[in-house]
């Protein structure tokens, strides 16, 4: 990054391979910087980038044309989103769940504004991205959710008995759909889960399509031990560790980081 910022300072970028020869970039770098839409200040598109970036550098001597034609399609607003937390981790773009907002109202789902305005003990339907999972240990086995959506954060409260009937999904699902009641406490509205689904479970969740993709997935939990170990063990069974911080995220178990958090180092360094 200090060598492109200085290169740039000498003179303007005439073209993707002058870029990439005067700072130094392999071309997989070179190729996400035009998967993510970095290189459109050169006038090209992101597929135009792509295509450009994997010709072979004509050097120096021969500039390419600026003109080039690609043959390949323009990304849809989905592609952008995958590639945009494939190669930074968040967009610009809108929020995963506006997709599908539209869909969402029709099947009566909620958005987390909406939420703050529902009647207390009254039945609705909540959508989002989960990006914060907590169970604390004087919580006598609830756990708490955070999802988000295009509008704020709906906060959801989950049983022991809920979480045990569908610990998978809630333990990996990215996305969830939620059916539960609302209860207002202290000015705080959560949704006390009754029904829970993931995206896996059907396309009407309210998921975009882009969101079935690793690069979105994969931002949004990589440290589930703690709450998938059940609460009590077999007898005979020997006792499970204690709890510790995740030597990958370096935070408590019970606290997963934001989907558009940057994946850990694979040496454990933050």
């Amino acid at each position: 990054m200090r060598a492109l910022i200085a290169a740039r300072e000498e003179r303007s970028f005439a073209a993707i391979h002058d870029l990439a020869r005067r700072a130094g970039l392999a071309r997989n770098e070179l190729a996400t910087l035009a998967a993510i839409g970095a290189l459109a200040p050169l006038g090209r598109t992101r597929r135009a980038s792509l295509w450009e970036a994997a010709l072979q550098d004509p050097g120096e001597l021969f500039a390419p044309p600026r003109d080039s034609w690609s043959p390949l399609v323009e990304m849809t607003e989905g592609e952008r989103l995958v590639a945009d937390y494939a190669g930074t981790g968040v967009t610009l773009g809108r929020h995963p769940m506006a997709m599908r907002r539209a869909e969402l109202r029709r099947r009566g789902v909620l958005s987390a504004r909406d939420l703050a305005g529902a009647e207390n003990e009254t039945r609705v339907r909540v959508a989002g991205s989960v990006i914060v999972r907590q169970r604390p240990g004087t919580a006598k086995g609830f756990v708490f959710l955070s999802l988000e959506d295009e509008t704020g954060i709906a906060n959801v409260i989950v049983t022991p008995q809920r979480f045990a009937r569908h610990r998978l999904t809630l333990v990996t699902a990215p996305f969830l759909l939620v059916e539960g009641v609302v209860q207002q406490q202290d000015g705080v509205v959560s949704v006390r889960a009754l029904r829970v689904r993931s995206r896996e479970q059907g396309t009407d969740d309210g998921c975009h399509p882009a969101t079935r993709h690793p690069s979105v997935r994969g931002r949004i939990l990589h440290c589930t031990a703690t709450l998938a170990r059940p609460r009590s063990r077999p007898a005979g069974a020997a006792k499970a560790p204690p709890s510790r911080p995740c030597a990958r995220c370096r935070v408590d178990p019970p606290v997963h980081p934001l989907p558009w958090q940057a994946p850990p180092r694979r040496d454990g360094r933050a």
